[in-house]
């Protein structure tokens, strides 16, 4: 077998906000453990994750930006209240921030791998997979969460987040490659306290929003991830990774607790890596019904 023939691995980064920031201990692991990865399908953060390393970042200078991020001096910047109120946020300081990391005339077939980013279209409320033309326009629609950042209009749809409808995208990295599917999932574990529990530590929003807003959003990750869950069992990758990030890391709030998120995702990464290095074996080994 030649490169292009050997097994590579397929990785469905899932979509999970701040919490998305374990995709980059994922891939420092795969990364130094020399694992090759041909094909990378993502859905939110997972899919900004992925495609700041399909176009050629390494897990070290993806780590170096997401703590430099985590300023509030950084995260300020990103904050433009939206007066048309599509979207807490207008998102032209995400545009423009995107615009620099990735080039503002990137498009998917410049990337140095293959990558996929989903979407859901409002109109018609299906999935829609983004492998074509501009990739910070992909990146804007896949992470556009519905009520924070406004819709991105693209010929007759209107895109956000993927994760409406598929937030861990092994289905898509199952069909995209010809080797092992990685899954990982960064969304929160339910129940989030023990039944029961009266200690409100872990708030995953900050105290001044008011507790309609707190339970419209915990409603919301408890449906994902019970629909996550539907489509993994419907179309498993072959192996899934959770990394155990602290719960208090929420989606929209955690972007401080960078170190955390990555290390979390690392310790997931290497405790799977005797597994991963099986996989990628096995799909090498030649198959006999094929002669």
């Amino acid at each position: 077998m030649n490169d292009s023939t050997l097994p590579k691995l397929n990785l469905a980064l899932g979509g999970g906000g701040a919490r998305g920031l374990a995709h980059i201990g994922v891939l420092k692991v795969l990364e130094n453990a020399g694992l090759p990865i041909g094909f990378l399908a993502g859905t939110s953060m997972g899919g900004l994750v992925g495609a700041l390393f399909a176009a050629g970042w390494t897990a070290q200078q993806l780590e170096a930006e997401a703590l430099a991020m985590s300023s509030f001096r950084r995260l300020v910047k990103l904050v433009d209240l939206a007066p048309a109120r599509r979207g807490l946020l207008e998102g032209q300081g995400v545009r423009e921030q995107l615009n620099e990391m990735l080039g503002e005339d990137l498009t998917f077939d410049q990337l140095q791998k293959k990558l996929a980013l989903i979407a859901v279209d409002l109109y018609t409320a299906q999935e829609v997979i983004l492998r074509q033309g501009s990739v910070v326009e992909a990146v804007l629609a896949t992470t556009a969460v519905p009520g924070l950042l406004p819709p991105v209009y693209s010929g007759n749809c209107q895109l956000v987040d993927g994760g409406i409808l598929n937030n861990v995208p092994a289905d898509v990295a199952r069909a995209d490659g010809n080797g092992p599917v990685i899954a990982v999932d960064v969304s929160p574990t339910f129940p989030l306290q023990p039944p029961g529990s009266t200690d409100n530590t872990d708030k995953l929003w900050p105290a001044i929003f008011p507790q309609f807003a707190q339970d419209f959003y915990t409603a919301e990750l408890i449906m994902v991830s019970a629909l996550t869950s539907a489509r993994l069992l419907q179309t498993p990758p072959d192996l899934l990774i959770k990394p155990p990030i602290p719960p208090n890391i929420s989606i929209f709030w955690g972007l401080t607790r960078a170190p955390e998120a990555i290390a979390a995702g690392e310790q997931a990464a290497l405790e799977a890596l005797p597994a991963i290095e099986t996989l990628l074996n096995s799909y090498a080994e030649p198959n006999p019904l094929a002669y």
